[in-house]
């Protein structure tokens, strides 16, 4: 399933037929033009966070503790929850169908942990966006105290971290 794309970035979610590990070929079809053919290692997770504007930069698609988009101008509170949206949760209990929609499900690679600014927080829920295409991961964390100002989440997941390119928000 493909969650957004333009002429230069492309979301989508590897189908959970793919063997890992293993390599992965990718080709990819714009505007009636075929890529060459890539190869990817295939590994069973390897968390990456939605951002607003879907590039991947800047401030994340989370949600505050009221369900309002976290913007610097509307940070979340330090020690407050906020919902992040990610996707490369690997394979779930029960087993997801790729481009169909969750109701509930957990990753089954080891536990994910979160750095916010650089220090912990805490993962209160990791497993399905109820209602979202499978793979589309979301994570409730509860802020860290003592973090201020607009700084970068990663996630960690069986041993592999997201890019530092998303931020939250906090006051």
């Amino acid at each position: 399933p493909v969650i957004y794309s333009s002429e230069s970035v492309i979301a989508a979610i590897v189908p959970y037929e793919v063997t890992v590990p293993g390599t992965i070929q990718v080709q990819v079809t714009y505007n009636g033009k075929t890529s060459a053919k890539i190869n990817m290692a295939g590994v069973a997770a390897f968390p990456g966070l939605f951002s607003a504007d879907a590039t991947g930069l800047g401030p994340g698609a989370i949600l505050n503790s009221d369900f309002t988009l976290n913007t610097p101008d509307n940070p979340a509170k330090a020690g407050s929850i906020v919902i992040v949206y990610a996707n490369g949760g690997g394979q779930t209990n029960p087993p997801s169908v790729t481009g169909a929609l969750t109701t509930a499900a957990q990753p089954l690679a080891t536990a994910l942990t979160c750095n916010v600014g650089g220090k912990a927080a805490k993962v209160l829920y990791a497993g399905a966006a109820g209602g979202e295409v499978a793979g589309a991961v979301q994570i409730n964390l509860q802020l860290p105290t003592g973090v201020t100002g607009t700084v970068p989440v990663v996630l960690t997941q069986a041993g592999r971290s997201s890019a530092a390119t998303v931020t939250v928000s906090i006051k």
